[in-house]
């Protein structure tokens, strides 16, 4: 009779379970964020992870997503970040080189949803959303405070390279009472977040020249390379999740807009003082005189020129 009544029991519990409807919202938002995040999951890419590259505002930024087999080495994760970014913003930049890229850098981002397909100008697919700019100083600041803080034991553990630990005597402190650290294992994680982070420049450097990216690991540690399974938890860390609620890190490429706008008001400049030469050859009929009036005006735009160097210096 007892076990009737448990098995009663616990089918009465699964219909329960599946009449819930905050369960049912649940895996409906869950069904709705795949949707959109389809083209970072596919149908099955257990076999791949993805990188968010994304560029633009920082409240209204452009994010597509690079592919990156789990197999790939450091240099080919580069050489396809770099390609995926040319692709998306036009591969004339190579040769055409207006708008350099400035910098790379690492941000946390929030996608607000897929980008309309009209704005597509390659077969990617891309997304919109915004990023927020971690603090470097200060973490540098708060790590070099903790090692200047270090308080060695009178027999400090030694650090081993070859596991990347300390390996602690049974005197450590951290033996002795519960819930403290090795004082020189905290040294020594602080040691290494901040070289991390001071080989933040070579982002950089690995985009121009993936070949520099061998053996020095940049990614490593960033929390930039997202797996599929970790993609998938991000689903089930609310009770129907936002998708804005999903913080991913991701690489923003900077670019050089102010040498390329030099560039295009030098070229700008160039086709009018062209006009107006020619302008002149018509109104005096002479090549001498609108030569002088071409002479005359180089000279003028190159003292407005220097003036407004020294103006904003």
């Amino acid at each position: 009779m007892n076990q009737r009544g448990e098995a009663a029991g616990r089918r009465s519990g699964r219909k329960l379970n599946i009449l819930d409807p905050r369960k049912a919202s649940h895996e409906r938002r869950k069904r709705e964020l795949l949707e959109i995040l389809e083209p970072v999951l596919g149908s099955d890419d257990s076999d791949s992870s993805s990188i968010f590259l994304c560029w633009g505002k920082d409240n209204r930024c452009h994010i597509a997503p690079v592919k990156i087999p789990n197999s790939a080495d450091d240099v080919t994760i580069w050489q396809e970040i770099r390609r995926l970014w040319y692709a998306h913003r036009g591969d004339w930049r190579k040769r055409l080189n207006l708008f350099g890229v400035r910098e790379v850098r690492i941000v946390e981002i929030s996608i607000a949803g897929r980008e309309l397909k009209g704005k597509q100008r390659t077969n990617h697919k891309r997304f919109v959303g915004t990023y927020t700019t971690e603090d470097l100083a200060a973490e540098k600041g708060r790590l070099e405070q903790t090692i200047a803080s270090y308080d060695p034991q009178e027999f400090p553990c030694p650090y081993n390279p070859s596991t990347g630990r300390v390996n602690c005597f049974s005197s450590c402190i951290s033996y002795q009472l519960d819930g403290i650290t090795c004082p020189e294992q905290t040294l020594y994680q602080a040691r290494r977040e901040l070289s991390r982070l001071n080989m933040r420049p070579f982002l950089t450097l690995a985009f121009s020249d993936p070949g520099v990216a061998t053996v020095n690991g940049l990614l490593e540690g960033e929390g930039v390379i997202n797996t599929h399974s970790g993609i998938l938890s991000k689903l089930e860390s609310w009770h129907c999740p936002k998708l804005g609620e999903l913080q991913f890190r991701a690489l923003i490429i900077d670019e050089d807009r102010t040498r390329g706008s030099q560039c295009v008001v030098l070229l700008l400049t160039v086709v009018v003082i062209f006009l107006m030469v020619a302008g002149a050859k018509l109104a005096y009929g002479d090549w001498g005189t609108a030569w002088n009036v071409g002479c005359f005006l180089v000279a003028l735009a190159t003292l407005l020129w220097m003036w407004a160097n020294h103006t904003v210096a």
